[in-house]
């Protein structure tokens, strides 16, 4: 199954907290749908106030038309008419209203998970930080220890034509230092 980290096993060690942060493509991606969602949101809320106020005037017109056949209890047809248009005025604000509530909690519940998208990958960064640096320190004092070691270790000689430094390289007996490391014989 693909997840948002398919593709990333060439990630980069991050050198420093600032690379940690920085923003990924699909963070960016989340978030640009959100806002689109939100702005869809708002566009298709006023489309439907007006189109609920032109529908709601042409249920009244229909309802006064329709008035002459039935009455409706109402006392005249300006009562009707009225009374329709209020009514489907709400039932239009109330349409609109609901749209507006579902595209808003999209928008933030993609927000949400663009959130925690970005939270996952900078503490995953923040991790691989961490680990390169113990991983250098723990570099650092090995060679240290080694070299100490290599100090303190004598020369060995392996033939009366060679002897071996203790770093390991194989030298003449002629040479009074090492080729690879010039550590004295």
């Amino acid at each position: 199954m693909a997840n948002m980290f398919s593709g990333k096993s060439g990630k980069e060690i991050p050198k420093n907290l600032s690379d940690c942060i920085k923003p990924d493509s699909t963070v960016v991606n989340l978030h640009t749908w959100a806002e689109r969602l939100e702005r869809l949101g708002k566009i298709l809320f006023f489309v439907l106030v007006v189109v609920g106020f032109i529908a709601s005037f042409m249920d009244a017109s229909h309802a006064m038309q329709t008035n002459d056949y039935y009455n409706g209890g109402y006392e005249n047809d300006s009562t009707a008419w009225i009374v329709t248009f209020i009514t489907s005025v709400f039932s239009w604000a109330l349409y609109a209203f609901i749209e507006y509530c579902v595209y808003h909690v999209l928008a933030l519940l993609i927000d949400a998970l663009a959130s925690i998208t970005k939270n996952a990958i900078v503490s995953a960064n923040v991790a691989l930080l961490t680990e390169s640096r113990t991983e250098e320190l723990r570099k650092e004092n090995q060679d240290t220890s080694s070299a100490q070691e290599n100090l303190e270790q004598p020369a060995r000689y392996t033939t009366p034509s060679r002897w071996m430094c203790s770093c390991g390289q194989t030298n003449d007996a002629s040479a009074s230092v090492c080729r690879s490391c010039g550590k004295s014989k």
